[in-house]
């Protein structure tokens, strides 16, 4: 449903409407791509005096989280197409208001987090347009993880959420089963 319609239906029929959201999109990232990232990871855990912390800009409860700004004119050909395409594909390229000028999308802050066990994202909000996470490596298996805290009705151990109020008002979420499987996978939101 897109801009005013109407539904001219007697009272007693019935009749379904789903309110558009805005969606998430997964990709697989190219091996090229991919590479900068690697490359630039075994720089950093080879040699973590010369990284440069962005922690205190996150909301991360990580020990070790790096800007990789530097690293931005190698792979900002292939973000900027997903982005692009992220808004044509939910059709925001002519109705989005947030801007007061037309400007190109373009990435521009980018880190890598390195989770060890125990460390954890809480919910929280990113700046910018848009956003999107791209795991490289993950060194678990799903169902291990659910094993851990077996009893438990919702298991979200080692999942990604994303959360989101609906017409309602309701805070609902989306709960991502990410594991080893994931590796290479970029998400968009």
């Amino acid at each position: 449903v897109t801009g005013v319609q109407t539904c001219a239906l007697p009272i007693y029929k019935f009749a379904h409407f789903v309110f558009p959201n805005i969606g998430v999109q997964f990709h697989k990232v190219p091996e090229n791509i991919l590479n900068i990232f690697h490359k630039e990871i075994d720089k950093i855990n080879k040699d973590r005096s010369q990284a440069v912390s962005h922690t205190k800009f996150l909301a991360g409860h990580l020990k070790h989280e790096f800007n990789i700004q530097h690293i931005i004119p190698d792979v900002s050909d292939y973000f900027n197409r997903i982005g692009y395409n992220y808004f044509k594909d939910y059709g925001l390229n002519d109705n989005f208001d947030m801007l007061t000028e037309n400007r190109q999308i373009q990435l521009s802050t980018l880190w890598v987090n390195f989770q060890k066990k125990h460390e954890f994202n809480p919910m929280h909000t990113h700046s910018g347009l848009m956003s999107f996470a791209l795991w490289l490596k993950i060194p678990y298996d799903i169902y291990q993880e659910e094993s851990v805290f077996s009893e438990v009705k919702h298991k979200e151990t080692s999942k990604f959420t994303f959360a989101y109020t609906d017409v309602m008002g309701f805070i609902k979420k989306v709960i991502i089963p990410v594991d080893k499987s994931f590796e290479g996978v970029l998400v968009i939101f």
